[in-house]
């Protein structure tokens, strides 16, 4: 099996420990806990000590010897160390989890999953640690080990997956590709305090804001969440379950975060066409979903809102594809829309489809309008469709 670290790093570690009169044995269990596998025996590590004692290994430096400069000699951390490893140095010292918490690292996809009664962190290389809030205590499940750890305080309960939470956000340079936030839902409807407070004390204390390329929120705490969100990172948005409350409106629109962001993906229906144009119409690609019910119950007409919204898209700078799935709209309200269309923006006045003109370059944009959407998509000659646009197309 590969090695996580080389033999420079390994030794390097040995070196401090031998410095802190770890007994070749205890090192040998610190490098078991801290990799995940044996590198070295027992007997290796003896022979290991005794070059050291002889002066056949040393730093080769005059100054007092420091955990930082045995570390930095390899320089293995940004490139070897993943997530559980990472969590595992952090507490063996002050001065590893100092150095770990200023080395770049970069996670492709970390996930906070939460039920009513556990919390699960997971992230790249099949790294996965999940807190099952029991009575008296936290039973911590990993890669197939079981630890309990006996606390009857709630809070307590909550401090303990925070400082792991937090072992891995608080890095300012971190760097993640799609960060999860997932609540679970259950049908028994249970309640989900455990992780919705250790998520809230976790992104409060952040001091700084995190480079997240795309976040994927299925949690109450969305508001708080975007605003601990670097703007001039975050570019894709995708909303699994959150309602579009007054409160929502009132904090994540003014948002920087918001405003600059180039995706969004909503599963949750909107119900206010004057919303939709004022706020959802600035994206790149966007996913909405729109109940037309809603609209006529308040003794409105589907058929004006959706022509002007047609009517702010075709101005868009920022435009290249735009999806509104209509749900339970009539036949009269989509018929009396399309006679509209065909009026005017259509050609083809027997078509359901129309091209117009493009603001942006020299492509155009093709729309399609059938009883369940309304779709947008340029049809740009350069076709420089990033990939992580295209991976926000399917619709769930």
């Amino acid at each position: 099996m590969e090695q996580v670290y080389n033999q420079e790093a390994i030794n390097g570690i040995l070196y401090f420990l031998h410095s802190k009169k770890f007994s070749p044995f205890d090192a040998h269990g610190e490098l078991m806990d801290t990799i995940g596998e044996e590198v070295m025996s027992v007997e290796e590590i003896e022979e290991f000590y005794e070059k050291i004692e002889r002066g056949e290994y040393n730093l080769k430096q005059k100054k007092e010897v420091t955990l930082e400069r045995i570390l930095k000699l390899p320089n293995f951390v940004p490139k070897y160390v993943n997530v559980e490893t990472r969590l595992r140095l952090r507490k063996t010292s002050f001065g590893i989890r100092d150095f770990l918490d200023n080395e770049t690292y970069n996670i492709d996809k970390l996930t906070y999953e939460y039920g009513s009664d556990y919390i699960k962190i997971s992230g790249d290389e099949e790294f996965a640690v999940k807190y099952e809030n029991i009575d008296g205590g936290i039973l911590m499940r990993n890669n197939g080990n079981l630890q309990l750890i006996q606390e009857k305080s709630e809070d307590k309960k909550i401090g303990i997956v925070q400082s792991d939470l937090m072992a891995i956000l608080r890095n300012e340079k971190l760097r993640i590709q799609i960060l999860k936030l997932q609540k679970k839902l259950t049908s028994d409807n249970g309640n989900y305090e455990f992780g919705e407070d250790v998520l809230k004390h976790a992104f409060s204390q952040l001091l700084q804001q995190l480079k997240v390329r795309k976040l994927i929120s299925g949690t109450d705490e969305i508001v708080l969440v975007m605003a601990k969100m670097d703007p001039s990172y975050l570019q894709s948005l995708r909303l699994t379950d959150v309602h579009t409350t007054n409160s929502f409106k009132e904090t994540i629109y003014g948002l920087p975060q918001w405003k600059n962001l180039k995706i969004v993906h909503i599963n949750n229906d909107l119900s206010s066409v004057r919303d939709i144009i004022e706020n959802w119409t600035h994206f790149r690609v966007a996913r909405l979903k729109f109940d037309c019910l809603r609209v006529i119950l308040k003794n409105k007409f589907v058929h004006d809102g959706v022509i002007e919204l047609i009517k702010k898209l075709r101005g868009s700078p920022n435009l290249r594809q735009y999806r509104i799935q209509l749900h339970r709209i009539s036949v009269a309200e989509y018929n009396k829309i399309l006679e509209t269309l065909r009026t005017g923006i259509f050609t083809n006045k027997k078509s359901n489809l129309g091209n117009f003109e493009y603001p942006r370059s020299s492509g155009t944009v093709e729309m399609v309008v059938t009883r369940k959407s309304i779709w947008f998509e340029e049809q740009s000659v350069s076709g420089d469709w990033s990939e992580e646009e295209d991976e926000d197309y399917e619709v769930n």
